[in-house]
């Protein structure tokens, strides 16, 4: 009787698709920044900074600052009140006051 010989399968190739632990930590630390720091220079997340308002509360109004197209004044409503803002071209600067009767926001 020929004696049993014990078949050992052959190791299969892991294909390489699995990123490891620490690219995959650093993929999504890479997004979350870049999320995080994207909604702060929007007219809305800098509004927010500057007037103490929430972004969820806020709205950028149609004014004569966004028919023309400019990006560095706008006009923005939070709780009844509405705001005349400006930021350098870098957006790194944004000041915001209670709009008058005299700004473009009306």
């Amino acid at each position: 009787m020929p004696t049993p010989v014990a078949h050992r399968a052959a190791p299969r190739a892991r294909l390489s698709l699995e990123f490891p632990d620490f690219m995959l930590r650093r993929v999504l630390l890479a997004v979350i920044l870049a999320v995080a720091f994207a909604g702060c220079k929007t007219q809305t997340g800098l509004t927010a900074g500057a007037t103490g308002c929430r972004v969820t509360d806020l709205d950028v109004v149609e004014s004569r600052y966004s028919r023309e197209g400019t990006t560095t004044a706008w006009c923005a409503k939070c709780r009844e009140k509405i705001y005349h803002c400006v930021s350098n071209p870098q957006r790194s600067r944004v000041q915001c006051r209670l709009a008058n009767s005299a700004d473009p926001c009306s």
